[in-house]
């Protein structure tokens, strides 16, 4: 084991056994928004939940018991009851950087439970809502905020946090690459309270998924980096060209696959309307690799996260 092949063989072998590498884990066919999140994954993906909570989501509608806001807790936790074996984080719209919250950086479910309830349970309405921002943010945080830089792939099938990447970004990877400082793509991340998050990436092997499930009642307003603004030439709305900026980007080019080849470590989103109708949230899921609901009430609501 002195010998550099033989570290780099179990360093491969230590990778292989993290992904769960088998020739049937890579054999699943269709897209990827087609598979439920926890059949699309062979190591636990990642999976941020942000919930809006926005001042609206405080007001109760005609004929429900709740407000969208407690409705919303509700359904999440009982998402995640039914859940285990992944990685959950909890994210929502910060009033201080008109863009994301982290309430909880990506942990462990099973073993932080209690962790991940208080921070949902915690949320209160009040404030705007800055969809685009908040997903940029969220989209920082997947690369990293603090921490080690470029760890690469972490050798600890348990890792929920792996430093961060310090280097250029490659946009539009299928058609004349391009690189950007991730100063200009990515310049800022969501806050932890009036601070600044620093959590680490939680992205830590080259075979994880990541996702995050964005739900909100309202319109999303804000702006992007240029980089990220104009990714999408055909996109009308600054959210979309961010959600198919962060399908289509490597977050973490320096997690690569065990034999050294490029993974393309990208977030997948997955928008719900929560007693709300937009083309918005639809246009912004698909060309974000993932699917469009919507809910009028809670039980709608708990359908959609079980579809999900």
């Amino acid at each position: 084991m002195n010998s550099p092949l033989s570290y780099k063989l179990f360093r491969s072998a230590v990778l292989a056994l993290a992904c769960g590498w088998l020739p049937a884990a890579m054999a699943a066919p269709g897209p990827l928004a087609q598979t439920p999140i926890l059949t699309s994954a062979a190591s636990a993906p990642n999976i941020l939940i942000v919930i809006d909570d926005s001042g609206s989501m405080g007001w109760r509608r005609s004929g429900q018991p709740k407000t969208p806001m407690r409705s919303a807790q509700s359904a999440a936790i009982a998402l995640l009851d039914s859940l285990s074996k992944v990685r959950v984080g909890v994210g929502s719209f910060s009033r201080y950087n008109f863009g994301g919250e982290l309430d909880q950086p990506i942990v462990d479910l099973d073993t932080n439970r209690a962790l991940i309830y208080t921070a949902i349970n915690k949320l209160s309405p009040g404030g705007g809502t800055p969809l685009v921002g908040t997903l940029q943010h969220m989209g920082r945080y997947f690369v990293g905020l603090g921490g080690p830089s470029n760890p690469g792939n972490s050798a600890s099938a348990s890792c929920t946090a792996n430093g961060q990447y310090q280097g250029a970004l490659t946009l539009h990877p299928d058609d004349a690459p391009r690189e950007f400082s991730l100063s200009k793509v990515l310049p800022s991340g969501p806050h932890k309270g009036w601070k600044k998050a620093t959590a680490q990436s939680p992205v830590c092997h080259w075979c994880q998924k990541n996702f995050l499930i964005l739900l909100t009642d309202g319109w999303g307003w804000g702006n992007a980096s240029k980089p990220l603004r104009s990714y999408c030439p055909t996109c009308y709305h600054p959210l979309i060209s961010v959600a198919a900026a962060l399908n289509d980007i490597d977050l973490r080019p320096d997690v690569d696959e065990f034999d050294g080849s490029e993974s393309k470590n990208n977030l997948i989103t997955y928008t719900i309307g929560f007693h709300t109708s937009q083309t918005l949230l639809k246009e912004t899921a698909k060309k974000g690799g993932g699917l469009y609901f919507e809910a009028d009430n809670e039980t709608e609501l708990k359908v959609a996260f079980a579809k999900i």
